[in-house]
C-alpha cells in the first residue's frame, strides 16, 4: 500500500528525467520511458487507465496524463524493464537502497 507522499518520489523522477520530452507522447514513447511492455501500455490506454486525447489505432497521450498514471497503484505495482524506474520505486517504498 502506498503511503501519502511516497508516490511523489516517482512523480518527481519522471518530471525531472523527462522534462525535455515532447508534451504529447505515443504508446511507444511511454513504453520506453516506463519500461512497461508496449502491449501493456496499449491495453492501459484502451481501458482508460492511461488517459489519452486520441484513440485507436494511435493513442496520443499528453505527458501530464503520464505523470498522473505513474503515481497510481496500478503503475507502482507493475513490472517494469527499466532498472532506473525499479530503483526509484524501491527507494520510494523502502524495499532496498540504490
Amino acid at each position: 500500500m502506498v503511503k501519502p507522499g511516497q508516490e511523489l518520489m516517482i512523480a518527481d523522477y519522471f518530471m525531472f528525467v523527462y522534462d525535455d520530452c515532447d508534451d504529447i507522447l505515443t504508446t511507444v514513447d511511454i513504453a520506453e520511458m516506463t519500461g512497461l511492455n508496449r502491449s501493456t501500455v496499449l491495453k492501459l490506454a484502451q481501458k482508460g487507465q492511461i488517459k489519452s486525447i486520441a484513440n485507436s489505432p494511435k493513442y496520443l497521450i499528453p505527458k501530464k496524463y503520464l505523470m498522473e498514471f505513474v503515481v497510481t497503484q496500478r503503475f507502482i505495482e507493475a513490472r517494469t524493464n527499466s532498472e532506473c524506474v525499479c530503483q526509484v520505486k524501491n527507494v520510494a517504498f523502502g524495499h532496498k537502497k540504490v
